[in-house]
């Protein structure tokens, strides 16, 4: 065998590998900058989730605001507003609490979601009678905000709170519905 025919044999397989390691690590970035996107949408549902629970435990804790209506038509009471009184440190009325609660609850969905958002909305369980919202009535807590990433693209339109965006703009928007039942 003679020694000229291979020479350079060994600096072409280092830049082969060199080419494969490379192509290797980029895939390792991509899959690193998902996980993190993913993490990021994960938080966002579970501070949905949580936060559709504040409101139901503040609609239990408040039984006389929820029977008179009060929290029957709630819808992003923070974009108005603030109630004048302060229930946090002076008594209330329970319509007053109710106002109170859902401006609180909506305000930290708006510091907590990309334009979060909130609403309330009784599903009436007596349509024959004149109250708009029968007692023990199911309620239905919804919970709007935007994602960074396009994750909501991928998935589809989520067609249970297209009347809940009035922004106009389904392309990031997600949403979380749970119903209360008082």
């Amino acid at each position: 065998m003679n020694p000229e025919s291979g020479r350079g044999f060994t600096l072409l397989e280092a830049l082969v590998t060199l080419v494969v390691v490379s192509i290797g690590l980029l895939g390792l970035l991509g899959l690193q900058t998902l996980n993190i996107a993913n993490t990021q949408v994960s938080n966002a549902r579970s501070i949905a989730t949580m936060a559709a629970d504040n409101m139901a435990e503040r609609m239990r804790a408040n039984p006389a605001g929820l029977n008179s209506n009060s929290y029957a038509d709630v819808n992003n009471p923070a974009a108005g507003t603030a109630p004048s009184d302060d229930c946090a440190s002076s008594v209330c009325t329970p319509a007053q609490m109710a106002s109170f609660d859902a401006y609180q609850w909506d305000l930290g969905l708006s510091r907590l979601l990309p334009n979060g958002r909130g609403r309330v909305q009784c599903v009436d369980a007596d349509t024959g009678d004149a109250d708009a919202c029968s007692l023990s009535s199911p309620h239905v807590i919804s919970i709007l905000w935007s994602e960074s990433d396009k994750v909501a693209d991928r998935e589809g339109a989520n067609d249970k709170c297209t009347a809940f965006n009035d922004a106009g703009d389904n392309v990031t928007d997600r949403c979380f519905q749970t119903t209360f039942l008082p």
